[in-house]
């Protein structure tokens, strides 16, 4: 169910919208940080929705702080857990 509404939708994630979800969730992101993490969903999200994380959260964790990457990553399983 959620496969075909992320392949169908995924073309209109941007970096604004990332950046604005990561604020409501309390995740304050740069521009160049919100461009990197657009990127890389709308470059891997397959991978992302089947578990494999290990591309993506290697480069995160190469490019953003510490807290920022923790919080990321808490954000993603808690979204895999209640929706996958």
């Amino acid at each position: 169910m959620y496969y075909n509404l992320i392949k169908n939708n995924i073309y209109k994630l941007n970096k604004d919208l990332t950046k604005n979800f990561l604020y409501n969730k309390g995740i304050i992101i740069n521009d160049d940080e919100a461009i990197l993490i657009t990127n890389l969903i709308k470059e891997n999200w397959q991978n992302l929705y089947h578990k494999n994380t290990s591309y993506v959260f290697s480069i995160l964790k190469e490019r953003l702080s510490p807290i920022k990457y923790d919080k990321l990553t808490k954000l993603y399983y808690d979204a895999i857990n209640q929706y996958l």
